[in-house]
């Protein structure tokens, strides 16, 4: 059986805003949104201000 994730609310609202405030990760309409490179790093720096919040998320993986 699987364990329950640590994602509260506010953990996920917070994912969801600093996804949101970060356009060209998905809008395919930003000049940047093809650029995995960026992507990449921006997600990773989205991880860390997560981790920095809400340390219990530091056993989640990327995929």
């Amino acid at each position: 059986m699987a364990s329950k994730l640590p994602w509260s609310h506010a953990s996920e609202g917070s994912l969801m805003e600093l996804v949101r405030s970060r356009r060209y990760l998905w809008d395919p309409r930003d000049q940047l949104y093809s650029k995995t490179k960026v992507k990449q790093g921006t997600f990773n720096a989205v991880a860390e201000e997560l981790l920095a919040e809400y340390p219990e998320l530091s056993g989640l993986k990327g995929g």
